[in-house]
């Protein structure tokens, strides 16, 4: 389907990126990135039904290989909150938990941040579609539903905190899906979300060769003004935001831009291997001591607003 009007907002759209394809996982078909003039927001076009998604995730999304009985729960402690700041971690949104929270993670991936979350003291919960977390949750005992939040799982169980790491975008609907987290708050509650910033300067910068575009995996592309929209009509309240850019993410578009992607062709960067070549690798590693390592000019770009990926916390009015 090729949306007329913005997700966001219902104002105009204009083209914004042509022809882009799968870069990661080698799934074929060309995509637009289309964008408000309104609101500022972007959208995939045409963008992929639920049914359709579902099977290219099966398809060509990446799954883990590791062997469950082999993880130990004592290797997945969360961060200080100096080893956070120092970093450049500060994107996953479970990190805001604090202990002996009710924590519901949706879109837990994997589910390492479940086993997180039980060692710093909290009572998580997971929802994902990936059955290599239900997996996990089941080893360790973590109530887990395999699907998705709109399905309505756990009841009419209510939590403290409602996370969601890099999912908003892959929703299709940003407003329901803040409406379902919403129904499941506890009073005083609150509901932090991290996702790809529109604005972010790499973006303007590198243009088609953004890293987070990710089509056609990604629906929406949010703005500051977006996520105030979509927090009205969810009847939210925008209590914090910021934009972080992790040094990871920096290094990962480092090296997709050392390399050629083709339509319909795996990246190996995604598989963790090497880009290939001595000297590429040797200008890589000099480029992340030189720009990365310090930290500066991610955390000044971050300061400005303008870093990969919105982290806010909303809670109800």
């Amino acid at each position: 389907m090729k949306p007329k009007t913005c997700t966001i907002c219902g104002g105009e759209l204009k083209t914004l990126i042509k022809n882009h394809f799968d870069d990661r996982h080698g799934f074929v078909g060309k995509f637009d990135v289309l964008r408000c003039q309104a609101c500022g927001c972007a959208t995939s076009s045409p963008r992929l039904s639920k049914a359709k998604m579902n099977k290219i995730y099966q398809l060509h999304y990446p799954t883990s290989k590791l062997d469950i009985s082999k993880i130990k729960l004592s290797d997945y402690i969360r961060p200080t909150d100096e080893e956070i700041s120092g970093l450049g971690t500060w994107i996953n949104s479970h990190y805001f938990a604090k202990e002996a929270d009710e924590v519901l993670d949706v879109g837990c991936g994997l589910g390492f941040s479940l086993l997180e979350l039980l060692n710093h003291g909290c009572r998580p919960y997971g929802i994902d579609p990936n059955l290599q977390a239900a997996r996990l949750a089941k080893r360790f005992k973590i109530p887990f539903y395999l699907g998705y939040i709109e399905d309505n799982p756990f009841g009419n169980k209510k939590f403290d905190l409602i996370c969601a790491s890099q999912v908003l975008e892959h929703t299709g609907d940003p407003i329901e899906f803040l409406i379902d987290c919403k129904k499941r708050l506890k009073p005083n509650g609150k509901i932090v979300l991290s996702f790809p910033n529109i604005n972010a300067w790499y973006r303007k910068f590198l243009g088609a060769k953004w890293l987070h575009w990710h089509l056609p995996y990604h629906y929406d592309f949010l703005s500051k003004q977006g996520i105030n929209i979509i927090a009205k009509k969810s009847n939210l309240r925008v209590v914090e935001i910021q934009t972080i850019t992790p040094n990871m993410w920096s290094t990962l578009q480092l090296r997709q831009l050392m390399t050629k992607q083709t339509e319909g062709r795996r990246d190996e960067l995604w598989d963790g291997k090497a880009v290939g070549g001595k000297r590429r690798l040797d200008i890589l590693s000099f480029l992340y001591q030189i720009l990365l390592k310090s930290n500066f000019i991610n955390r000044f770009v971050d300061y400005l607003d303008g870093g990969e990926s919105w982290v806010v916390t909303f809670e109800t009015i």
